[in-house]
């Protein structure tokens, strides 16, 4: 979540923040490659092994989706987070209400566009954009009571 490399942020760092974002980038490739090594492992005998792979190794279009969404959302939290001035709080919620969105739109469109019509690409990017928010909400609920707001 964006308020995590957020706080990373904050405490580490822009730097450090983006070599964490860049290496958790990395360990999303090596499972969706793991994923693939195991869709390649002939079926012994499973019923449902063709469902299983089905759910386990995701398409290419959705992987680049994810990846690319993942690292302009990220690369503009890191920006907004660093351009506006105050407290945490407000870096926070700036660099928030701009990258979730960001990479709800950005994800949709590339994965879902041309497959799915735009009123159902409009309603993934509301919803995930908001639950994007509210996980975001809830992770720095914490440090905002802490501290008083």
């Amino acid at each position: 979540m964006f308020v995590l490399r957020d706080i990373a942020h904050r405490a580490f760092g822009a730097s450090h923040t983006l070599r964490v974002t860049v290496a958790s980038l990395g360990a999303n490739v090596v499972a969706v490659l793991a994923f693939a090594l195991v869709s390649a492992v002939p079926a012994h005998e499973v019923d449902s092994y063709a469902a299983v792979i089905a759910a386990l190794v995701p398409s290419a279009r959705i992987v680049a989706a994810s990846a690319i969404a993942f690292l302009a959302a990220n690369a503009v939290d890191a920006l907004m987070y660093e351009a506006v001035r105050g407290r945490w709080f407000s870096r926070a919620t700036v660099s928030t209400s701009i990258s979730a969105p960001l990479d709800s739109l950005v994800f949709a469109l590339i994965a879902f566009a041309g497959e799915l019509p735009a009123s159902a690409i409009a309603e993934i990017v509301a919803l995930n954009t908001a639950v994007k928010v509210a996980m975001s909400a809830a992770i720095a609920a914490p440090s905002l009571l802490r501290r008083g707001w």
